[in-house]
């Protein structure tokens, strides 16, 4: 069995991404790291389809090259098991070496570069938490965007209905800041969900990216619930 793949996608049109409730809802990056991000809300949202094994995406890289995204399920042998995503492109021009393509966390440039990336999928109908990748445009230019939504329980159950942020993320060179990794995800803008949701995937494809790739059985209708 093969454990590679490759991308797929439907492109998203500007008018279905919610223009008016985006521009109210969206909290650009401020921090000193993220001063030459773009302040503006990606576009031509095309979502890449991640399942378990290996997915290539071809010239997604900041140099023109591949990157490459090993995503596993890591088994708790309960509801909170989740999967690990492990980001990779290739090292040196033989390309017989791969390395880590790290991620913020967060706008707050001070936390340390995170090496992987989890999601919280719980039962899979009211996600906490999930990891999504698309390409797109950033002021015109084309760009690889890592899309995070977390749900912010506070003390509520998994399944209540609770409000969620979206953390928008782009594929970026570190320009040889130490201590980070070569090319990583620099933290570009946070969306709020107005709506109180008991999924996180539901909030993104209202929020987002309405053809958001699904492998459960959450986002059943509007908040999920």
């Amino acid at each position: 069995m093969s454990w590679k793949i490759f991308e797929t996608g439907r492109r998203i049109s500007r008018a279905t991404m919610l223009p008016l409730c985006v521009a109210a809802c969206m909290k650009p990056a401020t921090t000193r790291g993220d001063a030459r991000a773009a302040r503006v809300m990606p576009t031509d949202l095309v979502p890449v389809t991640v399942r378990d094994g290996l997915t290539i995406l071809h010239g997604a890289a900041t140099d023109g090259g591949d990157v490459a995204i090993f995503r596993t399920w890591r088994d708790n042998g309960n509801a909170w098991s989740y999967h690990v995503f492990l980001v990779t492109e290739p090292r040196g021009t033989d390309g017989r070496g791969w390395r880590v393509v790290g991620a913020d966390d967060g706008p707050d440039r001070k936390r340390p570069l995170r090496n992987h990336l989890t999601d919280t999928p719980h039962t899979g109908e009211d996600g906490t938490a999930s990891i999504h990748f698309a390409r797109g445009r950033i002021a015109g230019q084309p760009a690889l965007l890592l899309i995070e939504a977390r749900r912010q329980l506070g003390q509520e159950p998994a399944n209540a209905p609770t409000p969620s942020v979206i953390d928008i993320y782009r594929l970026v060179s570190s320009e040889g800041v130490p201590g980070w990794t070569p090319d990583y995800f620099r933290f570009v803008t946070e969306l709020r969900d107005p709506v109180r949701r008991c999924d996180a995937d539901a909030a993104l494809a209202a929020m987002l990216l309405p053809a958001l790739p699904r492998d459960d059985a959450g986002a059943r209708n509007g908040t999920g619930c």
